[in-house]
């Protein structure tokens, strides 16, 4: 598993390299070593690991100590996530999951969210409760608490993801 997560590092660090073009297998990673794009060295964990921090428009994926922007992560764009889709090992799986996680937690999140607005405009314009009220709004909670486990689910595999990456590098 870590000659394949070597693999995907050079795929990653060396996009702009003749060798990207062919498809990366366990038998052609075995040798290889990950390497920053435009240099001969091999990239090390300094230079090549990848970390999740926040952003004002949701996660950014940097990489490296210097903090180059892989890409981001949130509501509209996982364009961070495309190079972690890739691995075929862990990282790949976790990264899968991630996607799945997330996507149907925030499906969920925005029906909960519906259900709940739905019910506060309806109680405020008609200026009382009924029992449709109390239920619109039971079902809204009931949809926003497996979505917060899903989502919660969700940053744990994109962490796993970014792990299992980052533990292929030299050090």
């Amino acid at each position: 598993m870590t000659s394949i997560a070597a693999g995907f590092a050079v795929a990653l660090c060396a996009a702009d390299s003749p060798a990207q073009s062919r498809p990366v297998t366990a038998a052609t990673t075995v040798a290889r070593t990950p390497r920053m794009v435009g240099t001969a060295a091999p990239c090390s964990y300094l230079d090549c690991a990848l970390r999740v921090e926040p952003g004002m428009r949701g996660a950014r994926l940097i990489r490296g100590a210097d903090g180059r922007l892989v890409g981001r992560l949130g509501l509209f764009h996982k364009s961070g996530l495309d190079s972690l889709l890739a691995m075929p090992d862990s990282t790949g799986l976790f990264a899968r999951r991630y996607v799945a996680e997330r996507h149907s937690g925030l499906i969920l999140q925005v029906i909960g969210m519906a259900l709940l607005a739905g019910s506060a405009i309806r109680t405020t314009t008609r200026h009382h409760w009924d029992g449709w009220d109390f239920a619109t709004q039971g079902v809204g909670y009931g949809f926003l608490i497996p979505a917060s486990r899903r989502l919660t689910r969700a940053d744990q595999n994109l962490s796993r993801a970014v792990w299992w990456y980052n533990s292929s590098l030299p050090r």
